[in-house]
């Protein structure tokens, strides 16, 4: 069975801020631990995977359909940049399942943010539809987030069967996610 990943990756504002050794922003730490990902399955596995690349802030807009090309996935990568004021999630879950729509296999969302989600459709609300999309959502939160956040997440991935986990170093975002992605493929990569 193949497996198909969206990252939606926050670029808000609050993004360009440094979070303990998440430096020397944590976008860039993002950026960095994504890439680390990606090569793992692109270049280093076998497993039918593809990876597809959504960015948020007040806005959502999809930066990489689902490919096994992992110099096209490099490219999205190296194109990051903090995009502006606003927070909304929900309407990056919204663009993340559309290009998901498409393919077959397994279908999941990993959502890096750091919260102050404040614009778009509520996280909670775009649940509901990619669990009518069979998608799942993985959330990783860089830190604490705002407890009416916290409970959107909560929400999100109970409605569609998928995790959440709070990250405060680097080490740990680089373990969640290398975690997350054999969750979702049952392979363990080294």
């Amino acid at each position: 069975m193949a497996h198909n990943m969206v990252f939606l990756l926050d670029t808000s504002l609050s993004m360009r801020k440094s979070y303990n050794d998440l430096t020397p922003n944590k976008l860039v730490a993002v950026r960095d631990a994504v890439d680390y990902i990606v090569v793992k399955l692109l270049k280093k596995t076998s497993i039918p995977v593809r990876i597809g690349m959504t960015v948020f802030f007040g806005k959502a807009y999809p930066i990489l359909n689902p490919t096994r090309d992992y110099s096209l996935a490099l490219d999205a990568l190296s194109r990051l940049r903090i995009m502006g004021e606003g927070s909304a999630p929900g309407d990056g879950v919204i663009v993340s399942v559309k290009i998901l729509r498409r393919v077959h296999g397994s279908k999941d969302v990993i959502m890096i943010t750091d919260g102050g989600f404040n614009m778009g459709i509520p996280l909670d609300v775009a649940s509901i539809y990619a669990k009518n999309s069979s998608v799942r959502l993985n959330i990783v939160c860089l830190g604490r987030i705002r407890e009416n956040d916290l409970l959107l997440v909560e929400q999100a991935v109970k409605n569609t069967g998928g995790t959440m986990h709070t990250v405060e170093t680097k080490a740990e975002l680089y373990s969640v996610l290398k975690n997350t992605v054999e969750h979702i493929t049952g392979k363990q990569y080294d």
